[in-house]
């Protein structure tokens, strides 16, 4: 029995360092996004990388495999310092005692469980709700909830680039915007919270980075809203789908542009979106707050049907 544990302990030893060795070009490459869209989809995961680099750690560890041991304790360290970044309290200006609530979802233009996102805005009573790839049922399936929110800005669209904006306040100043020249709208208005003050409000959807031409068109959209995010002077809030992770290097581009903007999630941690039913998801989902506004809460909910997790954000201002 003792020489059958020690053969498997001999074993795990020279196997278990081979196995682990495709996770050192997936970390590294991660961090090269910026020449090539492949790594930029890579640096998505590295909240997955980062529990890999533990599990090899630790058996590592406990196999007395000290080489492996030691490249996984740096994997360790660096994936954990960008993830765990986002657990930390964000500390800015003081603020109102206002309170503003945001429901948020990409509802997947093919989800048919309209009731389950109804279901959600009758527990949740958003004072805004902002959604992303509404087509015609869609707009119609939003018809039991038009008189809690009177004033709404909508574009129905069938390729998954509609936007529906309902709101329990006046909508003023609203644009359509084509961010780079693209083919894809971004709603931009005024919400009056009050009959002295506004809100700018900028709802957008770049498309998905699956192609090159889909890498340079998300990439030219974000660089423009990084400029026209730091021309505001108003109170300004940012929600959409921009198909990107924080890790990435033209997300790290886009917020270089925009100083006056941070994200909301800083202090509630990763919060991933999507894909909603997989353990794999991602924080692509996002929302961004000019700093005289602060979130008191942001959080996912249980899925709508939708292949992203919805969002609810409550701001003070």
């Amino acid at each position: 029995m003792k020489s059958t544990l020690q053969e498997i302990h001999t074993a795990l030893k020279k196997w278990i360092p081979i196995f682990s060795l495709p996770l050192i070009p997936f970390w590294l490459g991660s961090y090269g996004g910026e020449f090539y869209h492949a790594l930029d989809l890579i640096s998505s995961f590295k909240l997955q990388m980062l529990y890999g680099a533990l599990a090899v750690f630790f058996i590592n560890l406990v196999l007395s495999n000290w080489k492996t041991f030691l490249w996984s304790s740096l994997a360790v360290v660096c994936l954990g310092y960008e993830v765990m970044l986002w657990s930390l309290p964000y500390s800015g200006k003081s603020y109102g005692t206002q309170e503003l609530t945001i429901y948020y979802s990409n509802v997947l233009t093919s989800n048919q469980r309209h009731d389950l996102l109804l279901k959600q805005l009758k527990q949740e009573k958003p004072d805004l709700v902002a959604l992303l790839e509404v087509n015609r049922k869609w707009h119609h399936a939003l018809n039991p909830i038009r008189s809690d929110f009177p004033h709404e800005s909508i574009i129905t669209r069938e390729d998954n680039f509609g936007i529906a904006l309902l709101s329990k306040f006046e909508l003023t100043n609203i644009e359509t915007l084509y961010l780079c020249k693209s083919r894809v709208p971004s709603v931009l208005c005024s919400v009056m919270v009050s009959k002295q003050q506004s809100i700018r409000l900028l709802i957008t959807h770049p498309v998905p980075p699956v192609t090159s031409e889909g890498f340079m068109s998300r990439n030219c959209a974000l660089e423009q809203m990084g400029k026209l995010i730091s021309q505001s002077t108003s109170p300004l809030v940012v929600v959409g789908d921009l198909n990107i992770t924080m890790w990435s290097p033209h997300y790290q581009k886009m917020m270089a542009l925009a100083p006056n903007v941070y994200n909301a999630r800083q202090g509630f941690g990763v919060a991933p979106t999507w894909p909603s039913s997989n353990s794999t998801k991602i924080p692509i989902d996002h929302c961004f707050l000019s700093r005289d506004l602060k979130a008191s809460d942001f959080r996912t909910l249980e899925s709508n049907g939708s292949d992203h997790l919805p969002i609810v954000i409550e701001i003070l201002y």
